[in-house]
């Protein structure tokens, strides 16, 4: 069995998907890769298809399905002792999956990954990183890193199947904003959600679908599910 199962969820951007799924192979151990395809056109799957030995899965399906369900797919038929769920626009660099999972066991905690596409304050306070994702709050770096974060998000994620059978797996109720609710059980559950800082990684952000809406729209969808969220967990509390 594999000590890592690395879950990669696509949508067309055969470049991008290929380039991380290439990271991925260079700087990892001990691992196997699981690729959900949803919606991708035939000849851009048919190329997923050659990449099918030894540690490489993939999974077809025709009609897009969203991000959750894909990584949900994955996740249940993943064989490793650490679930890794990455987004097909990120790039990885040496060491990172033994650095994350370091983490989860020193903290008991989900971890995600901080990479270099931050904005950055000339007091080196960060404003805003896709991959921690925590909004509206500054981070200092370096030398801060772990951090525990609100939710880890969904760029980059780890946990282990302990914390997966514990904290289950991805709602499918909404479109956007899943690894916040996320975020919520696992601190329900006793777990921190965590990030670490691993100069070098890239998360390209939202790539697999920013040519289908523009970005008002997309933050306006957040805007809407973040409201259900929050709608879901008060009523839970009464």
């Amino acid at each position: 069995m594999p000590k890592y199962s690395v879950i990669i969820t696509s949508k067309e951007c055969l470049d991008i998907t290929w380039a991380c799924i290439e990271s991925v192979k260079a700087h990892s151990k001990d691992y196997e890769i699981i690729l959900v395809d949803n919606g991708s056109p035939k000849e851009t799957q048919e190329k997923y298809k050659a990449l099918e030995y030894g540690n490489f899965t993939l999974k077809v399906y025709d009609e897009p399905m969203g991000w959750s369900r894909a990584a949900n797919i994955g996740m249940r038929i993943a064989k490793g002792e650490y679930i890794v769920v990455l987004n097909n626009d990120t790039v990885v660099v040496e060491d990172w999956l033994d650095i994350m999972s370091d983490c989860c066991n020193k903290f008991n905690a989900v971890v995600g990954l901080a990479g270099q596409n931050m904005i950055i304050t000339e007091d080196n306070i960060v404003l805003t990183d896709y991959v921690g994702n925590i909004i509206n709050r500054e981070w200092r770096i370096p030398g801060k890193f772990p951090i525990v974060v609100d939710y880890v998000g969904g760029g980059c994620m780890m946990l282990t199947r302990r914390m997966l059978d514990d904290i289950g797996y991805l709602t499918e109720d909404i479109f956007f904003a899943q690894d916040v609710e996320y975020g919520i059980r696992t601190k329900e559950k006793g777990y921190k959600s965590m990030v670490v800082y691993v100069p070098g990684y890239c998360h390209y952000v939202s790539e697999s679908y920013k040519n289908e809406m523009d970005l008002e729209k997309v933050r306006q969808m957040t805007a809407d599910c973040l409201k259900q969220i929050a709608i879901k967990v008060k009523g839970e509390k009464r």
